[in-house]
């Protein structure tokens, strides 16, 4: 296949035609929806909220009264002398070093609102569309959030208290707690349909496997961001560019690592001093878990420091493993993009710590182990409490582990229907899984069967020495007297 080979100074040669071609996404100004209007619902038997206005930093107050203005001048606020709700507002400094004015609604009316269970795409989803991309293109749409109109009704609840009066919201605001998942549906529908196009609020990514195909996904993606209403902010766009930055990861055409400069953050961290601190730094890591196969191996000390009615004591070994851990997260290890017409291999790993598994693709013709598998993604599964099977009956030993290691929530979108190569490793021949009564084993057994992919598994076992990536988790020590330390023979 032909891979797009991307030009210097292609950049203004896009940008030029997608301007002629459709000059309202480029104008000056705010976009508007034009699809339909965001309604907020509240909760049943809510009383209104209404807040003081909070003062305004003296250094700020020049600032503030420029960003009012602004929302004044767009139409996104207007005056009203009386409401029944109101929330102060909070001052933030943008990237780019202008003032943004948020309104604190946590203060009340973010209770009072019904919820808005949209679900956010997830990243592995995002960057299995972007399977053979060569060519992409990252779009910035101008005040998102603002560029969608609030109903009638949802207007009086939305109001802020500022040194300058009451301000009504016309426009969808940041801070919502229903925001986010209305935005998403709104860009989820946009882009229904559309090849090489992926969405995660308000970035929107384009790619190609050739700069032809890429162009023809830009102008078909720009068609429909026109019929929409929305506007582009043309200096935040990244035009035909062969790898781009985007969800904390880079990507190409190869598949996607981690960026470098999110991972020099992460380990220039300071240890946690609290609880809150250090969710917030295993949330972090969590997030790049796939490219740490190693990762629960370190986080037991910490992972302790977080159960209920624990006393927070940072001890020499909270240290190690908190030095391990960023010591382990790399930017070096790429994972490569899910291609469904490429073999799949769901490979498990068991020892008497816990299981774990990662699926793969296959780039050979043959089904030796020895071949190279790119990494897909891993999945780490503690167990706690676990036992131990002993290796009489291999193959029941092997299909048991099936049923706890096929990860059927995690890979179902993957596996599902194609039939994958299953291979298990186990060091000293342990076999593991949780303990659990009969009837939840069966419970178990017929959701995972009713998940499972619709063709035959076929399973094999493959010696720890051939494993190239171990997975392993951390759980609690097992009967090390059930432990059979002979290997089973390949099937």
């Amino acid at each position: 296949m032909m891979v797009a080979e991307v030009k210097a100074g292609r950049n203004d040669d896009v940008a030029m035609k997608l301007k002629k071609s459709y000059p309202e996404v480029f104008e000056e100004g705010l976009g508007l929806y034009t699809k339909e209007k965001a309604d907020l619902q509240l909760v049943s038997d809510v009383r209104p909220v209404f807040k003081a206005c909070r003062p305004v930093p003296h250094a700020a107050v020049e600032a503030v009264e420029k960003e009012l203005d602004r929302l004044l001048e767009m139409n996104v606020i207007t005056p009203v002398t009386h409401s029944e709700w109101a929330a102060p507002i909070v001052c933030l400094r943008k990237s780019n070093g202008k003032l943004r004015v948020c309104a604190d609604f946590s203060t009340g009316l973010n209770k009072a609102l019904e919820s808005f269970d949209y679900p956010l795409p997830v990243p592995g989803d995002i960057f299995a569309t972007l399977n053979e991309g060569a060519v992409f293109l990252q779009i910035d749409l101008s005040d998102a959030y603002l560029q969608i109109e609030l109903s009638d009704e949802s207007k009086k609840m939305v109001v802020i208290n500022t040194h300058r009066g009451l301000f009504q919201y016309n426009r969808l605001p940041f801070g919502i707690k229903t925001a986010p998942g209305i935005f998403q549906q709104v860009m989820n529908k946009m882009v229904a349909g559309l090849r090489g196009v992926a969405t995660y609020l308000d970035d929107i990514l384009v790619c190609g496997r050739t700069e032809q195909e890429h162009m023809e996904n830009l102008l078909a993606s720009f068609e429909r961001i026109a019929e929409y209403g929305f506007n582009v902010r043309i200096e935040k766009c990244s035009f035909a560019k062969p790898e781009i930055r985007y969800l904390g990861f880079i990507v190409d055409r190869n598949g996607r690592r981690p960026n470098p400069e999110k991972i020099e953050a992460i380990k220039s961290m300071v240890e946690p001093k609290n609880v809150g601190q250090l969710r917030a730094f295993l949330g972090m890591m969590t997030y790049y878990a796939a490219f740490m196969p190693t990762m629960k191996d370190f986080c037991g000390p910490l992972d302790a420091l977080l159960k209920k009615d624990v006393k927070w004591e940072w001890t020499s070994k909270q240290q190690t493993a908190f030095e391990k851990l960023k010591k382990a997260l790399s930017s070096e290890l790429n994972l490569a993009h899910y291609d469904p017409r490429q073999k799949i291999v769901v490979a498990a790993d068991a020892c008497d710590y816990g299981i774990g598994c990662v699926i793969s693709h296959r780039y050979a013709d043959d089904y030796d182990f020895e071949c190279v598998c790119k990494v897909l993604d891993y999945l780490n599964i503690e167990c706690n409490p676990v036992l131990v099977y002993r290796l009489g009956r291999p193959q029941r030993g092997i299909n048991r582990l099936t049923k706890v290691v096929l990860p059927a929530r995690m890979f179902q979108r993957l596996a599902v229907k194609r039939a994958p190569r299953l291979r298990f490793f186990c060091e000293r021949g342990i076999y593991l899984r949780p303990s659990l009564t009969l009837e939840e084993r069966k419970r178990r057994k017929e959701e995972r069967n009713q998940q499972a992919p619709a063709s035959e598994n076929r399973s094999s076992y493959a010696p720890q020495q051939h494993v190239s990536t171990t997975c392993v988790t951390a759980g609690t020590s097992t009967h090390a007297d059930a432990c059979s330390p002979r290997s089973i023979q390949g099937n």
